[in-house]
């Protein structure tokens, strides 16, 4: 699990190509058409969709609608450089890992479409949005906070996320569970789902639990985690707290599945069951 620095090659490969691919295109567009162009409210639409799917993770999705926008021609030129600019852009902010680098990658391969006079060779067109540019500055981000992430790691002796699942499976020490918080920001959320479907199998349950309790929450909407939390349900020492996981998910198909379940007999897993529904309605009278 322990990775090359793909973020950090990709954004130097981006970086070097942008002035190499957009040295010495002419303008097409004046410096004040374009900007008023970009701003006719055809783009919100779209703009609305990309950054929905951003905020949900939905990185396929996302991409096939950026691959629309950059090559339909359904926008003017400067609506739809403005919208995969904005995007691009955006990016930088996510958590490296929430979103796929391809869709960064591939808007670093997008050339923009209105390009304006440079401002001391008017003969020079530089892209008014430049997408590449926002592209490689997202990819470069993500590079520094994946840096800083592996530089924390390796001081504290967890160079990559299997040497971690293998420390918690090993000891059970004073400070543990300020450690398993610790990984909230040390590792992204694929990682976190590796951990914390690694608990069932750590020879220390109250490690295992803590796991659970510090890194599940923010991960019962991926499907092995949520399948896991209901496995667990007839699990001896992890299956309260899986419970009370599930119980405060907020999400109305877990609590079908709960309702399915606490109707199956009289078992631990069902009377966990009911457990769960109890918190989750404890938490919709709030």
């Amino acid at each position: 699990m322990n990775r090359p620095p793909l973020l950090l090659l990709s954004a130097v490969l981006l970086t070097g190509n942008v002035a190499a691919a957009d040295a010495m295109p002419t303008p097409n567009w004046d410096r004040t058409t374009p900007v008023a162009a970009s701003k006719t409210g055809e783009s919100r639409q779209p703009r609305q969709v990309l950054f929905s799917l951003a905020r949900e993770g939905r990185s396929q999705e996302l991409l096939s609608q950026v691959r629309s926008i950059a090559e339909s021609g359904d926008l003017s030129g400067p609506e739809r450089d403005r919208v995969l600019f904005e995007l691009a852009a955006a990016l930088g902010d996510f958590e490296p890992g929430a979103i796929d680098p391809e869709i960064l990658e591939y808007l670093g391969e997008t050339r923009s479409l209105a390009r304006v006079p440079h401002e001391e060779h008017a003969g020079v067109g530089v892209p008014l949005y430049n997408i590449r540019s926002a592209a490689a500055g997202s990819l470069a981000e993500w590079a520094r906070i994946e840096s800083r992430k592996r530089a924390t790691l390796e001081t504290a002796g967890y160079p990559d996320v299997d040497a971690f699942v293998r420390s918690l499976s090993q000891e059970s020490s004073t400070g543990l569970a300020a450690r398993i918080r610790g990984a909230r920001d040390w590792y992204d959320p694929a990682e976190r789902e590796f951990i914390v479907l690694s608990a069932p199998g750590m020879a220390h349950a109250p490690a295992a639990s803590v796991v659970l309790a510090e890194l599940a929450p923010g991960l019962v909407d991926r499907p092995a985690v949520s399948d896991l939390l209901f496995d667990l349900l007839e699990h001896r020492e992890l299956g309260s707290t899986a419970a009370l996981l599930l119980g405060r998910s907020g999400d109305e198909a877990v609590l079908d599945r709960l309702a399915e379940r606490a109707g199956d007999g009289d078992g631990l897993a069902s009377r966990r069951a009911s457990l769960a529904i109890d918190v989750f309605l404890a938490g919709e009278e709030r």
